[in-house]
């Protein structure tokens, strides 16, 4: 059996959605047919700490978030965003990193700015890392960027460049 270090987030008392009891030394495999994510089929862990802490609004929501070590059984996939597999055991709690509301945005920009070449638009994203030009106005002005292949860029990375150059 292969195992992959990783990382999984609970509410504060240990449970995931449906109720799920996870801890110290616990190990569930998933009970449905098939791998695909946000099914029975899957269970959910994260690369980082950072990507755990970054995602858990758009993924888990748990208002009171606990970040465990998770040791990944056999073959788990990813979007480059989540990871999931069939099993996995948590094995001891792990730091959950704090991301103010700027450091998340500033997190965006810098994936965008990966993937995304529209001028307009990265004079506005570096306006808004360099700190000389934050406002309302300046983003709309600057529009939205298009959906983009995330597999070839390194969030965990990113994330830790922010939380190293933006505290």
């Amino acid at each position: 059996m292969k195992l992959h270090d990783a990382y999984k987030l609970t509410e504060s008392d240990g449970t995931t959605h449906g109720r799920t009891q996870w801890g110290p030394g616990v190990r569930h495999e998933a009970t449905g047919q098939g791998d695909k994510p946000c099914t029975d089929g899957a269970i959910h862990s994260y690369e980082s700490p950072e990507m755990a802490a970054l995602m858990n609004p758009i993924h888990a929501k748990f208002k009171k978030p606990i970040l465990w070590h998770f040791a990944e059984e056999d073959e788990f996939k990813t979007d480059g965003l989540k990871r999931w597999g069939k099993a996995g055991t948590t094995t001891k709690r792990a730091q959950l990193p704090h991301f103010s509301p700027t450091q998340r945005a500033i997190w965006a920009i810098l994936v965008t700015k990966e993937v995304y070449t529209e001028p307009a638009w990265n004079k506005w994203a570096d306006g808004y890392l360099d700190g000389s030009n934050r406002s309302e106005a300046a983003a709309e002005a600057a529009g939205a960027a298009e959906a983009a292949d995330r597999s070839s860029i390194d969030l965990t990375a990113i994330a830790r460049r922010v939380k190293k150059e933006y505290p």
